[in-house]
């Protein structure tokens, strides 16, 4: 089963870069697919992981499993396509029960620029590149969205590219997402650095370099990219993530919990649950264990078997017993309601 559609841009023209496609259902969010050089995208849903590698979600995939209706029909209730491009913002389509049998054009995502960005996920580098450049640059956009990319051919078209045009900002910025996908660390950090240099407005590049930084525990390089991102592009929630990490791993932490704040405020919290787990400890270390055990039960609500869930569990438990914090009182089961 397909799903298909276009994205396009408020002025109606096609993004002139592809634009990142995610199947968004209850609890879970995938990559989905990459719009082409016409602004179409395809989704397939019997496929069970990402269909393009990104980088700055560690290439990782999210396994969704759908229910299944009968008769060559499934359950997309609750689930929505979204379009992700950089300081853009397009309403999502809503899926619902579809058959293998329906049209699988869900219709068109319109792309429109947010207030106070100044920052762009189109980089206008690409239209001066010659005609070769942008050859191998397409070259390996198409590669990378194979379900199993050949890494080293794409370096080597993208090589090209920015040999053909030193200044092709979108170029050098996969080559950077590419070498760090073969654990090419340093040589991904030149090339994303290359491609800040080439265009300082576009974006993408400095949300890979913040958080190359940060799994390196290098917190003040992740906290300065996070800040030049949102500089550029104050809606990116994600930079608030990354700028409470690094301020909580540098001390600061009323920077840190601003920044948590910022996310509860645009309702975003949930896409990041250990921001939870860094305003509780904020709070902890503040001895305010009412407020903290606020956050780490929201922790708990949002990703009740996380990585760090029987830790905040027991320390829960441990604040209860020693009085520092209230019992939480169970829900009292609903009376029946007698039938007349």
């Amino acid at each position: 089963m397909y799903l298909s559609g276009k994205v396009v841009l408020a002025n109606g023209m096609t993004p002139p870069e592809p634009v990142k496609i995610y199947l968004d259902c209850p609890g879970r969010r995938r990559p989905a697919g990459l719009t082409n050089s016409k602004g179409a995208f395809s989704v397939d849903l019997n496929n069970p992981h990402n269909t393009f590698r990104d980088a700055s979600v560690g290439g990782a995939s999210s396994r969704i499993r759908f229910r299944s209706s009968g008769l060559g029909r499934v359950n997309l209730s609750g689930c929505q396509l979204l379009a992700e491009l950089g300081g853009y913002q397009a309403d999502p389509i809503h899926l619902d029960t579809r058959s293998v049998f329906d049209n699988p054009d869900v219709g068109t995502m319109v792309l429109r620029r947010l207030d106070g960005v100044e920052g762009m996920s189109i980089s206008f580098t690409s239209l001066s590149a010659p005609k070769k450049a942008r050859k191998a640059y397409d070259k390996a956009s198409r590669e990378m969205q194979k379900n199993e990319p050949n890494l080293q051919k794409a370096e080597k078209e993208l090589e090209t590219a920015v040999g053909l045009h030193s200044e092709y900002a979108t170029a050098w910025n996969m080559l950077g997402r590419v070498r760090l996908m073969q654990d090419d660390l340093e040589r991904g950090r030149a090339a994303l650095e290359k491609a800040v240099d080439a265009d300082p407005k576009f974006v993408d590049p400095y949300l890979a370099l913040a958080r190359l930084a940060l799994t390196r525990q290098r917190w003040n390089d992740g906290l300065q990219w996070s800040n030049q991102l949102l500089r550029l592009n104050p809606h990116a929630a994600i930079a608030h993530y990354y700028s409470a990490i690094a301020n909580f791993r540098l001390g600061r932490m009323e920077a840190s919990r601003k920044s948590v704040i910022e996310l509860k405020e645009k309702n975003v919290d949930r896409e990041f649950p250990q921001s939870h787990q860094i305003l509780g400890m904020i709070y902890a270390q503040q001895g305010l264990y009412e407020q903290a055990a606020i956050s780490y039960r929201d922790y708990l609500t949002v990703q009740p078997d996380g990585p760090a869930a029987s830790r905040i569990q027991r320390q829960l438990h441990d604040w209860e017993v020693l009085g520092m914090i209230r019992k939480q009182q169970a829900e009292a089961p609903v009376a029946a309601v007698p039938r007349n």
